[in-house]
């Protein structure tokens, strides 16, 4: 059975094939559905499972955490979380109390956070900001004033886009423009290779590490290789 409702309407409990949400609508949990389609101003109360594709437009609040294969968000969703088999695509404002999981976690526009984000790939291109931890077997950030709490992963990356690194001046001079965001990480980074730009953070640890320009970083530990750039601020180095 299909639910659709376009303009105002109620979805009620119970197990739909799909639900196509339109306007001013609520959704009463608990609803279980292979396709979910949010736009407009939608509230739902309990908790939403997708078997299938998730996709929410417009200005979406969850209470619970919504639970599909894959989500797609964009427009301003608030929510206790995501949790995902598959990928997870943000646009837009999101705000969850909570955290992501999923597959491929790609987080665009702007993202505030109370949990962890946990993928086997990560990648923030937007800014996120979560006192939690950023994890996956891949991490790629760029650095444009997300603040996160820790960093960890197999191969971590933070490095500004090759159109935007250090803007015009950079391209014109070789040089970066002063004022330019950065990363910010209050705990540590710690992973097997770690290539960072324009990050600020404590302490880093790895076995192949590069600290790259625009980087203050507190400690570098690491146990096979490690590289500074002239311009990056490192207090301390060790060998493990």
């Amino acid at each position: 059975m299909d639910m659709r409702l376009s303009g105002s309407g109620v979805v009620t409990p119970g197990e739909y094939d799909t639900i196509s949400v339109s306007g001013s609508c609520k959704i009463q949990g608990p609803v279980r559905c292979g396709k979910l389609q949010c736009a407009g101003s939608i509230h739902a109360e309990g908790s939403v499972v997708c078997t299938g594709k998730a996709q929410c437009a417009g200005s979406v609040h969850m209470e619970e955490t919504l639970e599909a294969e894959t989500v797609e968000i964009s427009g301003s969703f608030k929510g206790a979380g995501l949790r995902a088999g598959g990928d997870i695509k943000l646009a837009g404002a999101v705000n969850l109390t909570g955290g992501i999981s999923g597959g491929t976690v790609q987080i665009g526009g702007s993202a505030r956070l109370g949990g962890d984000v946990e993928g086997e790939t990560v990648r923030i291109g937007g800014v996120a900001k979560t006192p939690g931890l950023v994890n996956g077997e891949t991490v790629e950030i760029s650095p444009t004033g997300s603040e996160i709490g820790a960093i960890g992963g197999s191969k971590i990356t933070v490095k500004r886009d090759e159109y935007v690194r250090g803007g015009f001046l950079h391209r014109l001079f070789g040089r970066r423009e002063t004022g330019h965001a950065v990363l910010t990480v209050r705990d540590c980074i710690e992973g097997d290779d770690i290539e960072l730009e324009d990050t600020v953070c404590p302490r880093v640890s790895g076995k192949r590490v590069v600290i790259g320009p625009g980087c203050r970083i507190g400690e570098v530990c690491y146990t096979e290789t490690c590289t500074v750039a002239p311009d990056a601020e490192v207090k301390e180095q060790k060998k493990v």
